[in-house]
């Protein structure tokens, strides 16, 4: 019986599609349901009534790691 290792998915999960690499990064999945949905929730209403952390959607549009920015901004790290 040949030995079996775990296998780190991610990789493969996030290339395999766009949902999916959305998935990884964290987007919840329940929003893109209502995006997928064409009578979904009415956006603007929602956006006039809630407050919203978007720091995912900011991750995901700009990847970088906190110790890249530092070094952009030229803060120095700890």
């Amino acid at each position: 019986m040949p030995d079996l290792a775990p296998v780190d998915l991610n990789g493969v999960i996030a290339t395999a599609h766009p949902v999916m690499a959305a998935l990884a990064a964290g987007v919840p999945l329940t929003l893109l349901m209502d995006l997928a949905d064409p009578a979904g929730p009415d956006s603007r209403t929602v956006l006039a009534t809630e407050v919203a952390d978007l720091t995912w959607l900011h991750d995901l549009a700009f990847p970088m790691a906190v110790a890249d920015l530092d070094a952009v901004s030229g803060r120095a790290t700890g």
